[in-house]
């Protein structure tokens, strides 16, 4: 009887959250997403720009490895592993802010939570509503990004097993992690959102500046699976942390 309380709290709060979304986040969401594909755009130029400069730079074994153009379309193709760090966190930290903001400012978060509802889980469902709704915004960008690819520069793209795993499962999870964190500062830190937005850009131009200076082709399963077991591992100490505050403090934060 419990865990069905329970899961019914946290369905109501994902809920309202998605409400929320559709309400105020249109412009957020046409913005990350023109954003994902002008990144893809600009990367794809720099690594031709490689290939051009091969001839006079022998010694530049990156600009050599991508003038073979099934290496070229393999480097390219494994950019799309990397729209999750580009997109996620950046959104979903763009819809976790306004959230507890708005809440605070309308004084919303005291009632609630004097009916007796666990603090833990309106933030497990903030949490679960911010990462979904940025999960289906990174897969609209790989859509998308791919067919930029393919049909934009006409590519030949190789949709491998572990491509996908590693752009729709892999990344993502590794990225709950720091939407939980995200999650987790918010109602802890006074001034979060600010130190927060800042390290979203420049964890967003440190991806795109890895993917423009050297291709990758691929990540090897022993590292992709510490970074997803290390997400995990973020995300429980979060929730954990989350237990730990007073909600006055997370009124009054």
């Amino acid at each position: 009887m419990l865990r069905r309380r329970l899961v019914r709290q946290i369905a109501a709060v994902v809920q309202k959250e998605f409400r929320e979304y559709l309400r105020v986040q249109k412009i957020s969401f046409g913005l990350t997403v023109g954003y994902s594909v002008f990144m893809q755009w600009f990367i794809v130029h720099s690594y031709a720009h490689a290939v051009k400069m091969a001839a006079s730079l022998p010694e530049s074994k990156a600009a050599s490895m991508l003038a073979d153009p099934e290496v070229f379309a393999a480097a390219t193709a494994g950019t799309l592993m990397f729209i999750g760090p580009l997109v996620l966190p950046f959104f979903a930290n763009s819809l976790l802010a306004r959230s507890f903001m708005e809440e605070r400012y309308k004084h919303v978060l005291a009632p609630m939570f004097s009916t007796g509802v666990n603090p833990g889980v309106v933030w497990l469902g903030k949490l679960i509503a911010a990462f979904t709704a940025s999960y289906a915004t990174m897969t609209l960008c790989v859509g998308l990004d791919l067919g930029l690819l393919t049909m934009y520069f006409g590519l030949s793209i190789a949709l491998t097993p572990g491509l996908v795993l590693m752009a729709l499962f892999v990344m993502p999870t590794a990225c709950l992690g720091m939407v939980a964190l995200i999650a987790y500062l918010n109602w802890a830190w006074q001034q979060a959102t600010f130190v927060i937005s800042f390290a979203m850009f420049l964890l967003m131009m440190g991806v795109f500046s890895f993917l423009s200076a050297r291709p990758v082709l691929t990540i090897g399963p022993g590292f992709a699976t510490i970074l997803v077991v290390l997400s995990l591992l973020l995300v429980g100490a979060c929730a954990f942390g989350v237990s730990l505050l007073s909600r006055q403090r997370i009124v009054n934060v």
